[in-house]
């Protein structure tokens, strides 16, 4: 944590001779760190973003709320960041404007105030966590569900962050929070690892710690070890201090194998007497649990649901207008602007993240012309003119070129898979259901085009192309491991997970003008067009 506080003239390492003293010496500076959550290396940053990772590494700032909050005070942190003095001029207005168009800068908000345009989900999710740390009975599980970009994974942080703010002021009983990511995971087995390292600060291997979770969270009165050779017992104090863990199980899907061992031993042991771990679950896919889930894993998880549903344009809009109120009170985008973005990120799945992407690329756009001095006769404010030429720069990239000027067989593939994607509410697909439907739409249109269809190695050949050229994601799950069942691996073998890299409209805009666009409107439908 004192690496947060090393400024960049003492973070410098001199190299000097020894031997020849006429040699300057030469001052070298540590460009990347090792993240052991990310297991990459990072870039290390200016002295504020070693400040935010040296709090996000904390365990003292993690568990201890209001030392916290004084460390901010201190360090003088707001928001967004290190405080600045107020600037007004249309270039710091702008670059301010981009950086707050961004995920980062909205998990970040969402830790100090509600997310906005989901108070309701927050509400009953807060009310849940409430009931179940301050009660023994009734659900001890929450699932939450909706497609991405919809808020999530935010809206549980801004209630994990009120409900600390309670607990720190003596509202709420104590509690321990624990976020694990199925993503970050090289095995599901690995969520045992980081949830014992949490309560005992001890890294123990995936066999181990499961046997340690499940006397911690059983009825013994001991907690033992059992290793080849002996067994360290544990003292009663770790039992006597332990504070009851609300864990946060963020992208479920991938924790999914085949005897789905690791997320029965998640959900059950909330169950147990003791009643020591409160659980929520995310998960992209809203019939997880109904569709995908063993039964003896959905009895565990109980019926207590989140549903998120995707942004509608007021929402969408509401939330642009709301990231802006930070700025300044002086006009940045013009109200039509935002609500031309809104309506067209609504029309793309009400995924926020296009939104931002949008008002981003506008503001970057407006503050480029204005520094090359190419605004002189407009206002230096975002129009809607700006938001088009920004969808337009999405729209033509080098990706979504190939994608109109593809080959019968390749556009068969991506609305297969965009078609399917809409069917199992995630974003991956099988082989076998590719070529399955792939053979379902081209019976359906009966154009000779789309016939004879490509066998199974033909197939392979053109996604690897696709692949090659990021039209499509190729992912081989490991056997009986994460998302394995996704991809139908049955007997050992292993079929590869695909994901079309563009979304709905994306497909129809660049197919607009070919001849494989009658498919396409008819089995990937858009209800509203703005362009």
């Amino acid at each position: 944590f004192s690496e947060s506080f090393i400024s960049y003239d003492v973070a410098r390492i001199f190299l000097n001779s020894a031997v020849n003293s006429e040699i300057k010496s030469v001052p070298l500076q540590c460009c990347r760190f090792w993240s052991s959550a990310q297991r990459s290396l990072l870039a290390c940053g200016s002295l504020d973003t070693r400040i935010e990772r040296g709090r996000l590494y904390s365990r003292v700032v993690r568990k201890n709320v209001e030392y916290g909050r004084s460390l901010q005070k201190y360090l003088g942190l707001s928001k967004f960041g290190p405080k600045h003095a107020a600037s007004t001029s249309p270039t710091d207005l702008l670059l301010q404007a981009a950086k707050n168009f961004s995920l980062s800068s909205t998990c970040s908000d969402a830790k100090h105030n509600k997310l906005c345009g989901r108070e309701k989900e927050q509400e009953r999710i807060a009310n849940f966590l409430r009931g179940a740390i301050c009660s023994t009975e009734g659900e001890s599980s929450l699932f939450v569900a909706g497609p991405p970009g919809t808020g999530k994974t935010a809206s549980v942080s801004a209630v994990i962050a009120q409900l600390q703010r309670e607990r720190a002021r003596g509202d709420l009983k104590d509690f321990e929070f624990v976020s694990v990511n199925g993503m970050e995971m090289r095995h599901p087995t690995d969520a045992y690892v980081k949830l014992w390292d949490a309560i005992s600060e001890e890294k123990r291997p995936p066999n181990v710690a499961a046997k340690l979770l499940e006397q911690y969270f059983g009825d013994k009165k001991a907690l033992t070890e059992i290793t080849k050779d002996k067994v360290v017992m544990y003292s009663e104090s770790l039992r006597k201090k332990r504070r009851l863990i609300v864990l946060l199980v963020d992208e479920l899907d991938y924790l999914v194998t085949k005897k789905q061992e690791v997320l029965y031993n998640i959900f059950d042991w909330p169950t147990r007497k003791s009643r020591s771990m409160v659980v929520i679950g995310i998960s992209n896919t809203i019939n997880l649990a109904e569709n995908i889930l063993l039964q003896k894993v959905q009895s565990r998880l109980g019926g207590a649901r989140v549903i998120f549903r995707a942004y509608n344009t007021d929402q969408v809009l509401m939330i642009l207008q709301y990231r802006l109120s930070y700025i300044s009170d002086k006009l940045i985008f013009r109200k039509d602007a935002l609500q031309f973005a809104a309506m067209k990120s609504a029309a793309l799945n009400g995924d926020i993240r296009k939104a931002f992407q949008i008002c981003k690329g506008a503001a970057e756009s407006v503050l480029d012309e204005i520094k090359a001095d190419r605004r002189k006769s407009l206002a230096p404010v975002v129009t809607v003119q700006d938001i088009r030429n920004s969808i337009k720069r999405m729209q033509e990239s080098p990706h979504l070129k190939a994608v109109s000027t593809c080959t019968s067989f390749e556009a068969l593939i991506i609305i297969s898979l965009a078609s399917l994607r809409r069917q199992n509410g995630t974003g991956s697909s099988s082989l076998m259901n590719l070529m399955q439907k792939m053979k379902g739409i081209a019976s359906v249109s009966g154009d000779e085009k789309y016939f004879p269809l490509p066998s199974f190695g033909e197939t392979v050949d053109l996604l690897n192309r696709m692949f090659e050229s990021r039209l499509v994601t190729i992912d081989t799950p490991k056997i009986n491991s994460t998302q394995s069942i996704f991809a139908g691996n049955t007997m050992g073998m292993i079929w590869p997970l695909l994901t079309v890299n563009l979304d709905d409209q994306e497909i129809h805009n660049s197919l607009k003008s070919s001849p494989h666009f009658e498919i396409c409107t008819k089995h990937l439908p858009i209800l509203n067009e703005y362009f």
